[in-house]
């Protein structure tokens, strides 16, 4: 794994460890882009989901029941901001 810092120029999504031990996800979608809807950070999910699952070994449905039950019974509140 690479550990050097990297300059990310148009992010999309970065997730990172808070310095309190949390976990923090930004989400950048690009407002001069109309391919860049809800319906691609499904896909790229998806494609979290499937590196996930080869990182740690397991099958990429073990990682997904892990996501459903999530969905199902958050175990941490949502505090971002969001432009609803």
């Amino acid at each position: 794994m690479n550990t050097q810092p990297r300059i990310v120029v148009k992010p999309l999504i970065i997730v990172y460890r808070t310095e309190s031990g949390g976990i923090a996800c930004e989400i950048w979608p690009p407002e001069d882009d109309p391919d860049y809807g809800f319906e691609l950070y499904g896909l790229i999910i998806a494609d979290v989901i499937r590196h996930a699952a080869r990182a740690f070994g397991v099958p990429e449905q073990s990682v997904f029941d892990w996501v459903k039950k999530e969905m199902k019974r958050p175990t941490t509140t949502f505090t971002g901001d969001t432009k609803q």
